[in-house]
């Protein structure tokens, strides 16, 4: 499987994407040039060179807009809006894999502006995102990914530095709003630097949110390159994006390593149905997993210990959730690492219809589980057992090819 994995030691923008994906060298530039030119924005020009960060070399992407489309002038004054943005690059030329990648950025930095701002998603004016430069660089992150194959994104850790930044609303806290909210949404972990300055800009956390499967340490790689990409600004740590980009094997040699937070709480006080309800809730919420595993407390009482599994940045949802809908006045939490196996969804066909199976895959071989949602409503449209459907589907799985 072709991965990419960023590593954010010094936070991420969209120009230092740009330049690491570049800098692996398995990109031609002048054919990223020509796809960016289908773009069909006459609005700037990309400049791209070679530079040196603590005797690095990096690929330095700089996106030059042209002063009489500047995002303060006249045309632009108020801010594009998501729906502009999407028929941009609707009506572009770039490839159909490219085009809903950069929709998908967009769209996650535009769910988190409506929340900071209290309006609704079509109604999110964006400013600095939604200026040329910021397009530019999502779409060409997106354009890049897609000529270089990538199947699977994986994130370290963000570092983030501290202080405060000026913007057309004032002066503003480090991370920004909507950096903040893009990364709490995605459960990414954060790391803070002890650097006073931005690190993150809402494109670069707009691009690992929407893109990462997961955070953890580096998998194990095939055929492993390796690009840097160089930020403007120059500090006592070099001030590179690293990307390493490689093939994880199918048969689970690059199990991913990712942070998870297991929160628990035992509750002695709750009916059968407020937990149904609860777990639901939860999950709702964004949970991984929830469980319930019966205890006995003190003064002898059955009870139930509640688990909840989610990643890092969902840990006041769930919280939200236990101390509204339970009875519980303590919660504990810890923060664990587990590793994840390549998966995938694949489709199989039985006379029953297509059922969505999940497909894992370690040592060689593959294991595959029909997911229950499929199977339960072919099932239901045909009349039938739901073992059945099952049964079918696992001997379907037979036919699939091997990793």
């Amino acid at each position: 499987m072709r991965t990419l994995y960023f590593d954010c030691f010094s936070g991420i923008s969209g120009d230092m994407c740009l330049g690491a994906l570049l800098d692996l060298g398995e990109a031609d530039e002048s054919a990223f040039l020509l796809q960016m030119s289908k773009l069909g924005l006459d609005e700037y020009t990309l400049n791209i060179t070679k530079t040196h960060k603590n005797g690095i070399c990096a690929t330095d992407v700089t996106v030059r807009v042209h002063d009489a489309h500047a995002c303060g002038g006249e045309e632009h004054s108020h801010g594009r809006r998501l729906a502009d943005i999407l028929d941009i690059i609707a009506q572009s030329g770039i490839s159909p894999a490219a085009k809903e990648t950069a929709c998908k950025i967009f769209v996650c930095i535009a769910r988190a502006e409506a929340k900071i701002h209290g309006e609704a998603v079509e109604d999110v004016h964006f400013h600095e995102v939604g200026a040329a430069d910021s397009i530019a660089d999502i779409v060409g992150t997106a354009v890049l990914l897609d000529m270089l194959g990538v199947e699977q994104v994986i994130c370290s850790p963000v570092s983030e530095g501290h202080g405060f930044v000026h913007c057309r609303h004032g002066i503003i806290p480090v991370p920004v709003p909507a950096t903040a909210q893009i990364l709490a949404q995605a459960g990414a972990p954060v790391r803070y630097a002890d650097i006073e300055s931005e690190l993150v800009t809402p494109t670069g956390a707009g691009i690992v949110a929407s893109l990462a499967s997961g955070f953890g340490a580096l998998p194990v790689m095939a055929d492993m390159k390796i690009g840097y990409g160089a930020g403007k600004k120059d500090f006592a740590a070099p001030n590179l994006l690293r990307v390493y980009l490689g093939d994880i094997a199918r048969d689970g040699g690059g199990a991913a390593e990712e942070e998870i937070i297991v929160l628990q709480t035992n509750i002695d006080d709750m009916t059968a149905e407020n937990t149904g309800f609860v777990m639901e809730e939860l999950f709702a919420a964004g949970a991984l997993d929830v469980f319930f595993t019966p205890v006995v407390m003190k003064k002898n009482r059955p009870a139930v210990k509640l688990s909840v599994l989610c990643k890092p940045g969902g840990k006041p949802a769930m919280e939200h959730v236990l101390f509204t809908h339970t009875a519980t006045i303590g919660i504990r939490s810890s923060l664990v690492r587990r590793s994840v196996l390549p998966r995938e969804m694949v489709n199989v066909s039985t006379q029953w219809g297509q059922i969505a199976v999940k497909a894992s895959f370690y040592n060689g071989a593959a294991k595959y589980a029909p997911e229950y949602e499929s199977v339960a409503a072919s099932a239901r449209r045909c009349g039938v057992g739901f073992d059945r459907v099952y049964t079918d589907a696992k001997a379907a799985c037979a036919n699939l090819s091997k990793p």
